[in-house]
């Protein structure tokens, strides 16, 4: 399957061939009841017989498609044998029963038909939820048909299921609100535990209280602010955040209830600057947000006692990411320090330029660096298949709601993020004034 950075992996196109097989149900339902009975069984085999072409060629054997085509075609070749006028209101009920019993028959061999159309990626649950859906929309469907022989003015009722269900399962898929779908406040990996705190001062002071410990030997010597306090430094660094807080989210992680950990993210605005555009005058992300949402990471601490342990460094990670997720963020940006450099790279992360920045307010010394999330979650197909679990324990859910997201989106996106290569990548974060025509940087920038 490919996996090149400018052709997405065929799952992502299975996605979408999911989606028209509901809207060839409505397709199929105007077919037959708004136009001529022999025109209309040759449009409907004509259009099962394309959709059955389009998932051969991308390996999908559903058995719903293969049953609706030969029964529209076994109709269209018995309309050509005997006169059909007076038995053509029974194509319904064979069309909605045949679909009926498929579905069924998928759902009691405990394989939803829309696992067909995902080869096996996803939430169980939610294929679940969706194939279930559209088999009590074909039951509907066959018994408005069987009242039709009383009631032919019901036939609206035909048009209304596909397109309920259409609307359903777009619900279901991108928008559900069930319990699944809501990223976890706290959870918990091995002995530590995991939690999102409320951005208010009081309930942010033992935040940085430890992320302050981690940065002081980062600190700039010989420029004033190492030759303050500690509290000193702490209110320093509160007073250069605050204004930010309310669009950022915090998550800590404990040992019992010590704090070992840190980090925090904040999506990017058009009326706001992130940290990375504050710290250098050389970046600016407005053309990366172009191609898709940019979101920062940043205030990344771990204890040095724990830096090895992988449950620390992947809970906070799983805090960020998921938030990610649910935000639709298409890349991630930071402000790395010289000891989460390392974790940032493992991850995925490029440096943005040679060029250290400053951090505000303490000057701390980072190293801007930039992330393609989108490409990694939709152009590798091992990630997908692995429910998109980049740093393990990822909720199933968020990952395949991103992922479809991303995939209906491209429809109608002239600039796809998971296109970008590598090597364009820290380009699109420098700024306008700092690049040629060609989009390389000029000499000294």
């Amino acid at each position: 399957m490919p996996t090149d950075a400018n052709q997405p992996v065929v799952l992502f196109y299975r996605v979408r061939m999911m989606l028209a097989q509901m809207l060839v149900v409505l397709l199929a339902t105007l077919s037959i009841f708004l136009l001529p009975l022999p025109h209309g069984y040759i449009v409907l085999t004509l259009v099962y017989g394309a959709l059955l072409l389009a998932e051969r060629r991308l390996s999908i054997r559903s058995p719903l498609t293969v049953g609706a085509f030969l029964l529209s075609a076994f109709v269209l070749v018995l309309n050509q044998l005997v006169e059909w006028n007076a038995y053509g209101i029974y194509v319904p009920v064979a069309y909605f029963g045949l679909l009926f019993m498929i579905g069924a028959a998928c759902l009691l061999r405990r394989h939803p038909a829309s696992l067909y159309y995902s080869d096996g990626y996803g939430s169980l649950a939610l294929h679940w939820k969706t194939s279930g859906a559209w088999v009590l929309i074909y039951a509907a469907g066959l018994a408005v048909s069987l009242l039709l022989t009383l009631q032919p003015g019901l036939f609206w009722l035909l048009l209304v299921l596909p397109v309920a269900g259409v609307l359903l399962t777009l619900w279901l898929q991108l928008v559900d609100s069930g319990p699944a779908s809501r990223r976890s406040q706290s959870f918990s990996l091995g002995s530590f535990r995991f939690e999102e705190v409320p951005p208010h001062r009081e309930t942010l002071g033992p935040f940085y209280t430890h992320l302050m410990r981690e940065e002081k030997p980062n600190l700039i010597q010989g420029k004033g602010v190492d030759m303050l306090s500690f509290e000193q430094q702490l209110q320093l660094r509160f007073e250069s955040d605050a204004p930010c807080w309310s669009s950022s989210r915090f998550f800590v992680a404990y040992e019992g209830k010590e704090i070992i950990g840190t980090i925090s993210c904040r999506m990017k605005t058009v009326s706001a600057r992130l940290g990375v555009e504050s710290a250098s005058d050389l970046v600016s992300v407005d053309r990366l947000g172009e191609y898709g949402g940019v979101m920062e990471v940043g205030r990344f601490s771990i204890g040095e006692r724990y830096r090895l342990r992988q449950d620390v460094i992947q809970g906070l990670l799983r805090s960020v990411i998921e938030y990610a997720f649910e935000n639709d963020a298409a890349f991630l940006v930071t402000q790395a320090l010289q000891p989460s450099i390392p974790i940032y790279t493992k991850i995925g992360f490029q440096k943005i330029s040679e060029r250290l920045g400053l951090l505000q307010g303490t000057r701390t010394p980072v190293l801007l660096m930039v992330f393609n999330l989108a490409k990694r979650a939709v152009c590798d197909l091992e990630d997908a298949r692995a429910n998109f679990r980049l740093v393990g324990a990822l909720s199933p859910y968020l990952g395949e709601r991103y992922f479809k997201r991303q995939s209906l989106r491209s429809i109608f996106a002239s600039k796809r993020a998971w296109c970008i290569p590598d090597s364009a990548l820290p380009q699109l974060c420098l700024s306008t004034l700092t690049t040629d025509s060609r989009g390389a940087p000029q000499h000294g920038a």
